[in-house]
C-alpha cells in the first residue's frame, strides 16, 4: 500500500461549487432535529467524492434513473439530482439524518435508502467514490452493480489509489467488465488529485 497522498485530507468548507452551483455541506449537526454527529468518516467530504462530483456535472443524465451508493454526505449524487432522479444509498442511520438536512438545504428532492446489499430496484447509472477500501465489501458491491445496473448509462466508481482493490476486481469476474484508469481532477480549492476511476461495462 503507497502512502496518502499530500492533500489526502477531508474538505472543511461549510459550502462547494461545482459548476458554478453551491451546495451547502453541513456535517455537524442535523438542521432538522438538532442533534450533533461525531466525527465519523462518512460525515466527512473526501477528495474522491469531489472529484466524482465534478466529473458527474459533465455528464449527460436527463431522463436516467440514478444511485449514487454508499454515498455519505452525497455530493456527486447531488450533483446528479440536477440534471435528472436520483436515490442515495447510504447504511449508517445516522448519516442519513444528516444527508436529508444536506438534501433539504440544497433544495434537492432525492429518496434515501440504506445498505445496498438490501437494495432490489434497478437504476440506469450508478456512481460511488470510496467504496473499495481496506477489502471493505467487495463481493456485495460486485453483486449490487450485477443485481441493479440495467446497462443504459455509465457506472462509475471512483477510488484513492492507495487503497487495495484487486478483491474487487475478482469479484467482478463473470458479472461485468471492469476498466481502471488513473486521473487527475482539479478540485475547487485548485488543488489537483489523482486518484483511480473504474469504469464498468
Amino acid at each position: 500500500m503507497s502512502p496518502l497522498p499530500v492533500n489526502f485530507c477531508p474538505y472543511e468548507g461549510k459550502s462547494i461549487y461545482i459548476g458554478g452551483k453551491e451546495y451547502q455541506l453541513n456535517n455537524k449537526r442535523c438542521a432538522c432535529c438538532g442533534a450533533e454527529f461525531a466525527n465519523k468518516d462518512g460525515l466527512k467530504l473526501w477528495p474522491c467524492s469531489i472529484a466524482l462530483a465534478i466529473r458527474v456535472e459533465k455528464l449527460k443524465l436527463k431522463k436516467y434513473k440514478v444511485i449514487e451508493a454508499g454515498c455519505g454526505l452525497g455530493l456527486p449524487g447531488q450533483v446528479a439530482a440536477a440534471k435528472t432522479s436520483v436515490t442515495f444509498c447510504e447504511s449508517d442511520p445516522l448519516i442519513q439524518l444528516l444527508l436529508a438536512s444536506n438534501l433539504k438545504a440544497n433544495e434537492i428532492d432525492g429518496k434515501i435508502v440504506g445498505d445496498w446489499a438490501n437494495v432490489d430496484d434497478r437504476f440506469d447509472c450508478i456512481l460511488g467514490s470510496e467504496l473499495i477500501y481496506l477489502n471493505y465489501k467487495p463481493e456485495t458491491l460486485a453483486a449490487f452493480i450485477n443485481r441493479c445496473w440495467t446497462r443504459k448509462g455509465p457506472c462509475l466508481i471512483m477510488n484513492s489509489q492507495y487503497y487495495m482493490e484487486n478483491l474487487f476486481a475478482e469479484a467482478a469476474e463473470g458479472k461485468f467488465k471492469v476498466n481502471k484508469e488513473s486521473i487527475t481532477e482539479t478540485l475547487p480549492d485548485g488543488q489537483e488529485f489523482t486518484c483511480n476511476l473504474w469504469t464498468i461495462s
